[in-house]
C-alpha cells in the first residue's frame, strides 16, 4: 500500500548532489555555502554527510554535513529544503548522525545556531541536545548570536 512507504529515505551525498544543495542552501542560508564549498566539504578529511530524500521522487529533501573532530562529531550544517520543512527529514538525519556518532564512539555531538531560528533550536532539543553556551554576535552579516549545543553521547 502506497500509505504505507515511508516519506523520506536516507543516502550519502555524492558530487552529482552538489547542485541541488547548492540549490536549497541558497533558499534557506543568509550567507549559503557555494558549489565550491560543498564539493569542498565532500572531500574535507574527517567528513560526511547524508540526505534525506523523497522515498517517491528520489529529490533532495533534506541535508546534513558534519565532521569527525578528536572524541566529537561536529555537525556544520542541516538543511531542508522549504517544500519539505516540517515533515521531518531533518529529524530523521539528524537521528541517523547521531546513531552514526555512537557507533564510533565518540563522546559527543556539537553544532551552532543561530539565536533567531527557534524551529531548529527546538528541534535539536527534540534529538537530545542542550544549551551550552551562547557566542554573542557570531554572525557577521547581522550580529545574530550563536547557540552552542552538545548531545553527550557517553557518561562523563
Amino acid at each position: 500500500m502506497a500509505n504505507d512507504l515511508p516519506l523520506f529515505y536516507t543516502s550519502g551525498i555524492t558530487p552529482a548532489d552538489i547542485p541541488a544543495i547548492t540549490a536549497i542552501e541558497t533558499d534557506c542560508f543568509k550567507d549559503p555555502w557555494s558549489m565550491a564549498a560543498v564539493a569542498l566539504e565532500l572531500s574535507a578529511s574527517h567528513a560526511g554527510g547524508m540526505t534525506a530524500r523523497c522515498a517517491a521522487t528520489h529529490h533532495i529533501a533534506a541535508y546534513i554535513f558534519f565532521r569527525r573532530v578528536l572524541d566529537e562529531m561536529h555537525i556544520l550544517k542541516v538543511a531542508t529544503a522549504r517544500p519539505w520543512q516540517r515533515r521531518h527529514g531533518a529529524w530523521l538525519l539528524m537521528d541517523e548522525a547521531i546513531r552514526r556518532a555512537r557507533k564510533m564512539g565518540l563522546r559527543q555531538v556539537f553544532l551552532e545556531v543561530r539565536a533567531s531560528n527557534i524551529a531548529a533550536i527546538k528541534l535539536y532539543e527534540k534529538t537530545g541536545f542542550t544549551v551550552a553556551g551562547r557566542r554573542p554576535g557570531y554572525y557577521y552579516d547581522d550580529n545574530d548570536d550563536a547557540i552552542m549545543m552538545i548531545h553527550n553521547l557517553k557518561e562523563a
